[in-house]
């Protein structure tokens, strides 16, 4: 997969990167001045190496994202062996229809937020985000009373009497995901403030609490104990990021962006696009 990730930059990403370059000249006639083709390289290399670090704190708070999402499988392996893990990791799997639509319900919603944010339009980014939150707490509460009503029964169904029997470790799986699909509403809101470095030790935090409590429960509860600390998690991930948020809407003079003239680059012309 690193392979693969890798190979997409130099054979797809840098040659659209240099399409969009291109495209400089045709437009300076429109932005009032002449780019030649050496400011036009300077111009994009600076971008894209200034893109690179912005979105840095973003990649190493996904890395620590997915390491939190499979830190109790780690400590189920290491403790109980390659059955038990093969039942957790089964039912857990089940949580990553509920975790796709939460995510995906915040992410098409940052474009918006970022500009009712940037544009200093507060209350109507906070009313943005309560309907987030809801739709999120919507979407938790009905996958926690599936597994509550029908939860042994979805397991029986889809994976085996063995599996069947640990339905209400199931259930607090899926009570730590219906508090993640609130979450990452905050997480969401949070990106589109453009405060990508705080997301760092958010998800520090979120994944060393994960690890402490799989370190304390793993070993003497098993499976319960894994779930417990997905819960854990989800909660440690739910308190910071609406801690952040409320920071970001209490003091808002300091953070918020209001827009400036749009620089003479094609780039600028796409962003705020």
């Amino acid at each position: 997969m690193a392979l693969v990730w890798l190979s997409a930059l130099p054979l797809f990403d840098v040659r659209r990167g240099h399409r969009f370059l291109a495209g400089a000249e045709s437009l300076a006639p429109l932005l009032g001045r002449t780019i030649g083709p050496t400011s036009r390289q300077a111009q994009g290399f600076r971008r894209q190496l200034n893109l690179m670090r912005t979105a840095l704190p973003l990649g190493i708070a996904m890395t620590m994202a997915t390491l939190n999402l499979h830190m109790p499988r780690y400590f189920i392996h290491a403790r109980l062996g390659e059955n038990q893990l093969g039942i957790f990791s089964a039912m857990a799997y089940a949580t990553v229809a509920m975790i796709l639509v939460s995510d995906s319900l915040g992410h098409c919603a940052i474009p918006r937020m970022s500009r009712l944010y940037t544009g200093g339009r507060l209350a109507e980014f906070g009313s943005l985000l309560l309907r987030l939150l809801a739709a999120g707490g919507v979407l938790g509460l009905a996958g926690l009373a599936v597994a509550q009503v029908l939860g042994m029964r979805l397991l029986t169904l889809f994976y085996g009497r063995e599996y069947a029997a640990h339905s209400r470790i199931f259930t607090v799986m899926i009570l730590a995901t219906a508090i993640h699909c609130v979450a990452c509403m905050f997480t969401s809101a949070i990106t589109s403030a453009r405060c990508f470095r705080i997301q760092v030790p958010l998800y520090a935090l979120v994944a060393g609490s994960n690890a402490l409590a799989c370190a304390r429960w793993v070993p003497t509860n098993g499976l319960e104990g894994g779930a417990a600390a997905m819960v854990v998690a989800a909660v440690v991930h739910l308190v910071l990021g609406a801690a952040v948020v409320g920071c970001l809407l209490w003091a808002p003079a300091k953070r918020v962006v209001f827009p400036q003239k749009p620089q003479p680059c094609v780039n600028d012309w796409e962003g705020s696009l």
